[in-house]
């Protein structure tokens, strides 16, 4: 129905414009406390939020009983996924942002697709065609280009922003391998259980790594307006977010969806501006449409011949 259609549309809007947002506020976090906010306890902490946030959506068509099934029967899997999507994916995003700017972060992270396409290839054993390696190509370009602009923000960004920018990229990749290698166990549980029992053992995972690297001990020197956004980025970013987008993809084709890839980057980049004041060169707006390009041309699928 259109009414369906419509509703997964403005969910999957209401999502991009949380994951668009998120660069800044994470750059915020982390500039207004001059890099004493420790990265590792506070993804711990966001993981946890966004599981309880998203928890009560189990109470619905079975989500009990499906999160019961994926534990009982794929367990291996499901803690795989955490790893990656929680530990990989979710640190080394968030953690960019103490050294590289938000719009560099955001475009980076969201050049996933590209290795999207490399490690489908890898998983189907057939390499993709023409207009996909040239989108491959076009992207490459557009990442290396985006780490040698000029970047700089309210914040004063590290001069030397390659650490900030190598750990966005290397999200990117682990988000690519998530899409790729744990779609079968998603599609086969639910989305929404799956993903409440990633934050779950994520934030389980992290414990023994924070009690490591971490720094407990900073979090009690933190002023308010720091964990107001440690708990937006945990309950609607880590939460809310995930949840409305699964929904979404129930009622909406993947290729409409596919499409907020692009805003995503796009309200970044005008939140970084407006927010935190960020500055770009030449070679920024350059990288962003060939990353975008590429992108593009990766996707897209040719129309069948008629016969």
């Amino acid at each position: 129905m259109a009414s369906h259609r419509v509703k997964g549309l403005l969910f999957g809007l209401c999502s991009t414009v949380i994951w668009g947002c998120q660069y800044s506020v994470s750059r915020f976090l982390f500039g207004t406390v001059e890099g004493e906010a420790d990265p590792l306890c506070l993804m711990t902490i966001r993981l946890f939020l966004g599981a309880l946030a998203l928890s009560p959506a189990l109470f619905f068509h079975g989500g009990w009983g499906k999160a019961r099934s994926v534990v009982r029967n794929d367990l291996r899997s499901l803690l795989a996924m955490a790893f990656v999507v929680c530990i990989l994916e979710g640190v080394l995003a968030f953690a960019s942002l103490k050294f590289t700017t938000a719009a560099r972060s955001s475009l980076l992270c969201n050049a996933s697709p590209i290795f999207t396409v490399i490690f489908a290839a890898l998983a189907a054993r057939k390499w993709p065609t023409w207009g996909k390696n040239l989108g491959m190509v076009l992207g490459f370009a557009g990442l290396v280009l985006a780490m040698t602009a000029k970047a700089s923000d309210l914040y004063e960004a590290n001069p030397q922003t390659l650490p900030g920018d190598l750990m966005a990229i290397a999200s990117g990749v682990a988000w690519a391998a998530y899409t790729v290698w744990g779609r079968e166990t998603a599609e086969r549980y639910g989305g929404i259980p799956c993903t409440v029992l990633m934050l779950v053992f994520g934030g389980l995972m992290m414990i023994p790594v924070c009690l490591v690297f971490g720094d407990f001990g900073s979090l009690s020197q933190l002023p308010p307006r720091v964990w107001a956004g440690v708990v937006f980025l945990g309950i609607a970013d880590t939460g809310w977010a995930i949840g409305l987008w699964y929904t979404a993809m129930a009622l909406v084709e993947p290729a409409a969806l596919g499409a907020y890839g692009y805003l995503s980057a796009t309200i970044a980049l005008v939140v970084a501006q407006l927010a935190g004041r960020e500055t770009f060169d030449w070679r920024f707006f350059l990288a962003i449409a060939l990353v975008m390009g590429g992108i593009a041309l990766m996707n897209h699928e040719p129309s069948p011949k008629r016969t």
